[in-house]
Formats: structure tokens, C-alpha cells, sequence
């Protein structure tokens, strides 16, 4: 009983480790927060149609039910369970992106490999 009131008050003491206030007004002011740090924010509300999110930390992040994250990037960035579930990010870019245990529906990953295929051929064609 001693040893689970002290590891009660540990786990209450320490802090949470979640976005920066100052980067989510960032985000909202200039749709633009390169190498930010938005772990665990909710940004359900926020409109992040071509946004600019290059190497941010969204792991935990909320994205759920977003409409408006078409031509997003989201290269380098860390998704690491963060849930995207019902949201849409046609031609978004999540090149070098990593997206361990992020929560997607089957529809919404088969989306997202087929863009990222599409995109790979686009730029390959290119060259």
C-alpha cells in the first residue's frame, strides 16, 4: 500500500509532456510550424489544408475527422500515434514521416500509399 501511494504521487508530480502553446498559435496564425512541437494537441479545429509541418512532433497528436488537410507536408515529421482516423489529406506529403501505430482506417491507409506512390512516380517522372 506504501509503495502504490508513492508511485501515486510520483506519476502526479511529474510533468505532462504536451504541445507548446506558443507553436499551436504559430500554427494558427501562419498555417506554418516547421520542427514544432504538437505532441498530444488536439487540433481537430484547426484547418491545415496545405500547412506546412516539416519535421514537427504530432506523436499523440488529435487529428481526428479533418477535412481540411489537403497538400499538407508533413515531411520529417514524427506521427507516432497520433490519430488521423476519418480525416482527409489528399496530396499531402509525409516523406520521411514517421507514422508508427498511427490510427487509420483500411480505407485511409490504402489513400495514403496510393498518394505516396503517386507522388513518388510524379517526381521520378520528373527528373
Amino acid at each position: 500500500m506504501k509503495a502504490l501511494t508513492i508511485v501515486t504521487i510520483l506519476a502526479l508530480t511529474l510533468p505532462v509532456v504536451a504541445a507548446n502553446p506558443s507553436h499551436l498559435e504559430r500554427l494558427k496564425k501562419t498555417n506554418s510550424c516547421v520542427g514544432c512541437d504538437l505532441s498530444r494537441a488536439n487540433l481537430s479545429s484547426f484547418n491545415l489544408a496545405g500547412a506546412n509541418l516539416r519535421r514537427a512532433n504530432l506523436s499523440g497528436a488529435v487529428m481526428q475527422y479533418m477535412y481540411e488537410m489537403r497538400n499538407a507536408v508533413f515531411d520529417g515529421a514524427n506521427l507516432n500515434y497520433a490519430n488521423l482516423k476519418d480525416s482527409a489529406f489528399g496530396w499531402g506529403s509525409f516523406v520521411g514521416a514517421s507514422l508508427v501505430g498511427i490510427n487509420l482506417d483500411f480505407g485511409q491507409k490504402r489513400e495514403l500509399f496510393r498518394q505516396q506512390l503517386m507522388r513518388s512516380m510524379f517526381e521520378f517522372d520528373g527528373l
